[in-house]
């Protein structure tokens, strides 16, 4: 038998190969898929009716201009309603005054040298009581509402160094008028120094004087409290904490006292960072706080719910500002915490640069492993484009919610109403922005989403190996989450990972695809190659003149 040359066998296999390569792709195209053994089964029927709560934050003194009548505001609630949000959050503090008719403190009102923002705001506050109105339309609607206190920020002090338009004519125009009346319960430093900006709640009138702006806000019937736990005394960036990263305030005398008698040391005779001593402090301020709160509100005939807006590391939230949530919940101080999911100007935790939404899924995991369920988990997110993680686009808002979803968070809270009302940052309207996030919230449609997801992949997931491995998997997780829906309501995190297993095999998939491509267009080329290469091997042997090479591809 005559051997065959090597154009012959390079020739061969190429047609071969192509031949393979053409009946298995119409194959995997044609023929139902014999490696998928799990069969998806079409949502029917009634699963248990559980929704994830979309929570808003209103700052109603950055809205003054499109939220500067009663029929403006109600005009939005009910816009906000129907677009699926459950609970506002509406900010009632201005700085060093309020946005509400208080008779305890003062209700804003702008000086001659205000800007014209700040005069527009005073003067509607001389018409209407916005927080009055916001309450009223959200019992129209049936929607809740917690008006939100910031727990450690008194306002801009006159020696305080910073100066804001107001005080040019009043130089307490923007300090409540208990901190100015009472400099003796503010922060005192290790050395003796005062911080201007917060009250100590190791002082009892402190801690009465904050229960009772709280109790004079539960008069206008809402339905709980967001305590403000993170907004805190800037200053300059960190200066008010040491070197370890460690509040340097907390030195006033009730704290010094009974520490001293508790643990028989000074403690300024130890480091700042002595667990003990950051323990005691926290403590005896915000712990102390809320449990003389937690009393007053078991005297009132309705349940009022309090939430915390916290930072989700409990180490970094402790030493910080002696933030110690784990015990809040364990005591039922709390019924909700709203982990900060976003940075802050000095905030150290957790970097979301880069990465940004496995750390909201991460975050809320930790916090939600850490309480069980003692308490609800609602990461607050930001809709802005200043600061990470950034959503600056709808469908960023909806991974952020989705990550926050599948480590387990009962609802999330997005600050603020200015990125959202009338339109999304990206120009997306109010309702179509809440009908995605709905898409995640309610049960019923996030499993019907999957199924359908799963239906369309079995035709579109069409290459062995990873991607059918892949949507393997996404199969098992929608049976996961059918049956953790149907057993006890709470299926989210299996449904997230599903309709995340299906993107990642289409990306998957259209990766190689690509690779295949590159690597068929180059055994392709190589044949050719070879083929010439052979030939003018033939002709210089036999002494045939050897063609062009445009001659030999005509």
């Amino acid at each position: 038998m005559k051997k065959e040359g090597l154009r012959v066998k390079v020739e061969r296999f190429a047609r071969l190969y192509w031949r393979l390569v053409t009946t298995g792709v119409i194959i995997l195209l044609v023929l139902p898929n014999p490696f998928l053994s799990l069969k998806s089964e079409a949502v029917s029927g009634s699963f248990v009716s559980k929704r994830k709560t979309l929570g808003l934050f209103v700052p109603w003194t950055d809205m003054g201009d499109i939220l500067g009548s009663p029929e403006a505001i109600d005009a939005m609630v009910r816009r906000l309603g129907e677009a699926g949000f459950l609970t506002l959050y509406w900010e009632v503090w201005g700085v060093g005054s309020f946005t509400y008719y208080t008779k305890i403190e003062r209700v804003y009102h702008a000086t001659e040298s205000a800007s014209e923002y700040s005069k527009r705001l005073s003067d509607a506050l001389s018409r209407f009581d916005p927080f009055r109105v916001a309450v009223n339309s959200c019992r129209k609607y049936g929607l809740e509402i917690y008006p939100v206190i910031v727990m450690a920020y008194e306002g801009v002090h006159p020696a305080s160094g910073w100066r804001l338009p107001d005080m040019n004519t009043d130089p307490w125009a923007v300090y409540t008028s208990f901190a100015r009346q009472h400099p003796e319960y503010l922060w005192r430093g290790r050395s003796g120094e005062v911080s201007y900006w917060s009250l100590s709640y190791a002082y009892p009138e402190a801690r009465a004087y904050r229960i009772a702006l709280l109790k004079e806000l539960l008069d206008y019937g809402v339905n709980g409290l967001l305590l403000d736990f993170n907004r805190d005394p800037i200053e300059n960036a960190l200066t008010y904490l040491d070197l370890s990263g460690t509040n340097r305030y907390g030195y006033e005398a009730p704290l010094v006292e009974g520490y001293n008698q508790k643990h028989g040391v000074d403690p300024h005779n130890i480091t700042n960072d002595d667990s003990t001593w950051v323990q005691y402090r926290a403590d005896n301020t915000n712990t102390l706080f809320l449990r003389e709160l937690k009393g007053e509100l078991s005297t009132l005939n309705r349940p009022i719910q309090v939430s915390a807006l916290i930072f989700a590391d409990r180490d970094y939230a402790l030493k910080t500002l002696f933030q110690d949530w784990k015990t809040w919940v364990d005591e039922g101080l709390v019924d909700e915490l709203q982990p900060m999911m976003y940075n802050m100007l000095r905030q150290s935790y957790p970097d979301f640069s880069t990465d940004s939404f496995s750390k909201v899924y991460e975050w809320t995991r930790r916090v939600k492993e850490m309480i069980g369920n003692k308490a609800r988990v609602f990461p607050n997110l930001a809709a802005t484009t200043e600061i990470l993680p950034s959503t600056s686009k709808v469908e960023l808002m909806e991974e952020a919610v989705a990550r926050a979803f599948e480590g387990g968070a009962d609802g999330v809270a997005i600050y603020s109403a200015c990125g959202v009302y009338p339109k999304y940052l990206d120009g997306t309207n109010l309702e179509d922005f809440g009908a995605r996030l709905n898409s995640l919230t309610d049960a019923n449609k996030l499993l019907l989403k999957a199924g359908e997801d799963i239906a369309k992949a079995r035709k579109g997931i069409f290459l062995p190996g990873k991607p059918r491995d892949l949507l393997r998997k996404a199969e098992e997780a929608y049976q996961n989450a059918s049956q953790e829906f149907q057993r006890t309501g709470n299926g989210w995190s299996s449904a997230l990972k599903c309709l995340g297993l299906i993107k990642e095999a289409y990306v998957t998939q259209d990766f190689e695809l690509k690779m295949a491509g590159s690597i068929g267009g180059g055994l392709a080329a190589a044949t050719v190659t070879a083929t010439f290469l052979v030939r003018r091997r033939k002709r210089r042997r036999t002494g045939r003149k050897e063609p062009s090479r445009a001659s030999f591809f005509k």
